[in-house]
């Protein structure tokens, strides 16, 4: 059984590849990657998720980039943890009560409730609020799986990302529906269904080729016919023989209610071909505290069009240099401008620049500063007196510039040295010595 279902699985993912292959030299999709709705500073932009653990790692900084960049915005993110399209399709038709939503109005996440329950039906959050943008996505795993957008795998029945952003807009009929195309695991992953893909890289290219044949509108067949087609496609996807038959000339979209793609995925290998590697993911597949989450929301906001090209600084919940701004700006650039191929980045690492440390003595008082260093994360003081074996260190928050100190009669030894992150190695240290008297 697993057999059937694994020939099965890769023989409508080989079939995505062969349509890829089917375009057109030259031919541009038209599939869009931003969003229709023009943002203004005068009014809040509502913006919906409908996931699982990966809408919370998207959307977890999009309020503070909006923010930061000038515009308001409200962020909901309605999920339940490892759903398929499939799952949400369900749970809408049934008017299910099992969604956890979450909602960040003023900066902050929390977690609000339905008359009391704790749990919603995506009715109910639907009629919440004037959506102006509903965020739709895959199961992390079904992301390049043809055959997890349509009922049973059978690519003759109506698709069910069109069946979900239908039902969205039965509600919010006003609204723009965006599906985020996510990121392939991290290399080697032992999340269940990876061994589907193989390798990572293999993971994005299908991702990218079922997003294309289910979005875009100018698909061309060419030669591709049941004869040439994967081998045993028929037999393992019957559904598959009446797909190819169709594919003699452009096809509408599977998904016309779609109307755009945001290519969080593309964004985040784009920044793992640079310096940072695959370094994107707390675990096999969930992102970063950090960087990771930042790089997708970050591709989010302008895929919604915000500026995001004016952002100098980060505020994250794990340390993180603003030095890598260029590089996250430039693959979320790439990703909207090219979002169904890798856009390879720099592997050259930030350098924090050298300081210089201002000492002014009074008495047995010593009272340092500095000028602030571009990207750094934190300070660090070392100092050591001739009547101790070893040196004392304290570590500053980023927005200090100064460090004030109280010692013994005699010689000091002292040493000042910015700290960026993971990726970036401290400055020179500035060195010195002074007499307390």
């Amino acid at each position: 059984m697993k057999c059937k279902k694994t020939i099965r699985v890769f023989a409508l993912l080989l079939l995505a590849v062969l349509l890829t292959a089917a375009l057109p030299v030259g031919a541009q999709a038209e599939i869009e990657t931003i969003s229709p709705v023009k943002i203004d500073k005068m009014r809040t932009l509502n913006v919906l998720f409908i996931g699982n653990s990966y809408s919370e790692d998207t959307s977890r900084y999009l309020y503070d980039i909006a923010d930061q960049t000038g515009y308001r915005i409200c962020v909901g993110d309605c999920w339940l943890g490892g759903l398929k399209i499939c799952d949400h399709v369900n749970n809408a038709m049934t008017d299910a009560r099992v969604y956890t939503y979450f909602e960040n109005s003023d900066g902050n996440w929390n977690q609000m409730s339905d008359s009391g329950n704790e749990f919603w039906p995506l009715s109910s959050v639907l009629s919440l609020r004037r959506w102006d943008v509903i965020i739709l996505q895959s199961k992390s795993v079904d992301v390049g799986l043809l055959s997890s957008f349509y009922p049973e795998g059978d690519l003759s029945k109506p698709c069910l990302l069109e069946e979900l952003a239908c039902y969205c807009k039965v509600y919010c009929p006003w609204s723009c529906v965006a599906y985020n195309m996510t990121w392939a695991d991290k290399e080697g992953s032992e999340s269940e269904g990876f061994e589907e893909y193989g390798t990572q890289m293999r993971m994005c290219e299908a991702a990218w080729s079922v997003t294309k044949y289910i979005l875009d509108t100018r698909w061309e067949a060419g030669d591709l016919t049941s004869e040439n087609s994967p081998a045993g496609a028929e037999e393992t996807a019957p559904a598959l023989a009446e797909g190819i038959s169709r594919l003699a000339g452009p096809l509408p979209s599977e998904a016309p209610s779609v109307d755009f793609v945001i290519p969080v995925g593309t964004a985040i290998q784009n920044a793992r071909s640079s310096y940072m590697g695959d370094t994107l993911t707390r675990d096999y597949k969930h992102l970063t505290y950090g960087i990771g989450r930042y790089l997708a929301s970050m591709t989010v906001a302008a895929s919604l069009g915000y500026p995001v090209e004016t952002i100098s600084s980060m505020d994250l919940y794990e340390a993180a240099s603003s030095l890598h701004l260029p590089l996250l700006k430039s693959s979320v650039r790439a990703a909207l401008e090219n979002p169904f191929a890798l856009s390879s980045q720099t592997q050259e690492r930030p350098v924090l620049s050298c300081m210089h440390v201002a000492v002014k003595e009074e008495g047995k008082r010593a009272i340092l500063s500095w000028d602030s260093v571009a990207g750094a994360t934190s300070y660090v003081v070392s100092y050591q007196d001739s009547a101790s074996s070893q040196s004392t260190s304290v570590t500053l928050p980023s927005s200090d510039t100064s460090y004030d100190f109280m010692g013994e009669e005699g010689p000091v030894f002292i040493s000042v040295c910015a700290v960026g992150d993971a990726y970036i190695s401290r400055s020179v240290p500035s060195e010195t010595s002074i007499y307390l008297r």
